[in-house]
């Protein structure tokens, strides 16, 4: 799905199937997804379908996801796409994963990507996975802030591979830039 410069204004609800790349025409200064601050920007939690790699997110800025206890810009359960040079940045949540949360196998692999000026109440500002294998390279991961993990909040995640990360003027009660817990 190729989409055009501009700014929209939705949420995305991923649907129950693997292999779709949505991609901007333009690249992330000029295409936008804006959450309206009312639910995650993407949303994908697939109950029958195997999403893998295949399915990928590339050239986007989400901005002002909200109004959700986890996952403000992305939201993923068991599913495993490639996202690559976006920018997710202002959103939140009241609990997990302002800018993105991971759960129950979610092996997103981002590349290229920054995350920026996103807030959890909790865990997570940047991003939170728990129970996942995260593949994260050339983030910049700055401005975020969470009770813990003001950047990224990883907790019993087998193998995550964190490559090439900017982390810088994250804010937490804890774990500032990185909080790791039960991880390998």
């Amino acid at each position: 799905v190729l989409v055009q410069p501009g700014t929209y204004y939705e949420n995305i609800f991923w649907p129950e199937t693997n292999g779709i790349r949505l991609v901007s025409s333009g690249d992330s200064s000029n295409t936008i997804i804006d959450g309206s601050e009312t639910f995650s920007v993407i949303y994908m939690n697939p109950q029958t379908t195997i999403i893998d790699s295949t399915t990928s997110i590339s050239g986007f800025t989400f901005r002002n996801g909200g109004g959700v206890s986890s996952g403000g810009g992305v939201f993923i359960s068991g599913a495993s796409p490639l996202f690559k040079g976006l920018i997710i940045e202002d959103c939140h949540s009241t609990q997990y994963g302002g800018g993105i949360n991971l759960q129950d196998g979610a092996n997103l692999v981002l590349r290229s990507s920054v995350l920026r000026r996103n807030t959890a109440a909790w865990q997570g500002g940047a991003v939170r996975a728990e129970g996942s294998s995260p593949n994260f390279s050339k983030l910049s991961v700055t401005e975020n802030w969470a009770d813990d993990g003001g950047g990224i909040y990883l907790v019993y995640c087998t193998n995550a591979e964190l490559t090439n990360l900017v982390i810088d003027n994250n804010t937490a009660n804890s774990g500032g830039g990185v909080f790791l817990y039960g991880n390998n």
